[in-house]
């Protein structure tokens, strides 16, 4: 999760892509283009956006 100074969470940061963490891609997604689904100890976060939404890091590759 990335915050802001008021530490209020403004996007997530997500691993993308690749086999058993070969290859991945970080990538960041907005958090107004997300959906948090907690089913009891079940959390599940949906993106709402196609490939050209999200904003690469190539800092993390």
């Amino acid at each position: 999760m990335i915050t802001d100074d008021a530490e209020t969470v403004v996007e997530y940061l997500v691993g993308s892509g690749g086999f058993l963490g070969i290859g991945e891609k970080h990538v960041f997604v907005p958090k107004d283009q997300t959906v948090v689904k907690i089913d009891g100890i079940s959390v599940e976060l949906v993106i709402q956006l196609d490939a050209a939404g999200f904003r690469i890091d190539i800092r993390l590759d």
